[in-house]
């Protein structure tokens, strides 16, 4: 029996590669698409929530002056954001105030004792690039941040050795500061944080209320003020003084000095600086305002000024 092959037709590939071509490309383009599209979602999620953060942080800071500051502010900061390529609007912003829990990290809103405030922003049907092609036209997104206001307590610390007055006297150490960097254009740069220390301190308006020891006693306003107030014929001898601050003859330097102390602690320092802590009170708070008189107050005599030195002429007699 005779056997007959048939030899097989030669195979052209070139209609299958167009095929796996086509394929290949709709699939690199579904990739390129959903790439596209996912960075979107991705970008705009943390768009939103830097968003969040800014506004939360601003919000919390204004909770002093209110729960209708604090919101307005925090809405004003959400719009200084953009998401998705626009600015947040005010409306996409929620804005809630209320306490937060550091044990159990919960947010309760509410308007009394608040402590926190949580914004929530939102991007709201916002369109695709591709995904439309499958059926999906828009999409959401939002985010959320808490801000928790944590106070300090701030310990204002007078240093009483002396060792430092020279760098935290306010008058000197202001004027000295906006000298040194008014070469570079910051002339007051020291100023409003005195001030600011002042306002926090219950001292009222920089540089506060300003008086010549002994003032309203009509003693010359120089060095030798506190002398004149204690000398025997001084304004505190006078008998209409208080027993507890006139002068008599008979003190001694440390008595004068300890009576006169007191009369510019009851009568100067208690008027100019009501809010003080201690309390500027001599019979009370003696040994801490004498530390302050003893440094504002040159060192000098204390009763009869000091006679005047002699005029240095030339000549004298040799000694044997």
């Amino acid at each position: 029996m005779q056997r007959r092959f048939r030899r097989a037709l030669p195979h052209h590939p070139r209609g299958v590669i167009l095929v796996v071509s086509g394929i290949v490309l709709v699939m690199v383009f579904a990739f390129v698409a959903f790439t596209i599209d996912v960075g979107q979602l991705a970008m705009t999620k943390g768009e939103l929530q830097n968003a969040a953060d800014s506004a939360a942080m601003a919000g919390v800071m204004s909770l002093g002056d209110g729960e209708a500051a604090a919101i307005s502010v925090a809405k004003e900061y959400a719009n200084r954001n953009k998401a998705a390529g626009m600015a947040i609007d005010p409306s996409n912003a929620d804005v809630q105030v209320g306490t937060f829990n550091l044990t159990t990290h919960s947010f309760v809103e509410s308007g009394t004792n608040a402590n926190a405030v949580r914004v929530t922003t939102h991007v709201r049907n916002k369109a695709f690039f591709f995904a439309p092609m499958i059926g999906h036209q828009q999409f959401n997104s939002q985010a959320a941040s808490t801000a928790m206001l944590n106070p300090r307590d701030i310990v204002f610390v007078v240093d009483l050795s002396g060792s430092m007055n020279d760098d935290t006297e306010p008058l000197w150490a202001t004027q000295t500061i906006n000298e040194i960097y008014g070469e570079n254009g910051f002339s007051n740069v020291a100023t409003p944080l005195i001030r600011d220390l002042y306002t926090d301190l219950g001292f009222g308006a920089y540089p506060g209320n300003q008086e010549h020891i002994g003032a309203p006693l009509n003693v010359p306003t120089d060095g030798y003020a506190f002398s004149e107030m204690t000398r025997d014929d001084g304004p505190l001898a006078d008998l209409s003084i208080d027993v507890k601050y006139r002068i008599d003859w008979s003190d001694d330097e440390a008595t004068r000095r300890v009576k006169g102390y007191r009369w510019i602690i009851d009568n100067q320092i208690a008027r100019l600086m009501p809010a003080a802590r201690p309390l500027p009170d001599s019979a009370t708070n003696y040994a801490f305002w004498e530390k302050y008189i003893d440094y504002v107050i040159t060192p000098t005599w204390v009763g009869n000024p000091p006679p005047s030195p002699p005029d240095e002429g030339g000549g004298g007699g040799g000694g044997g």
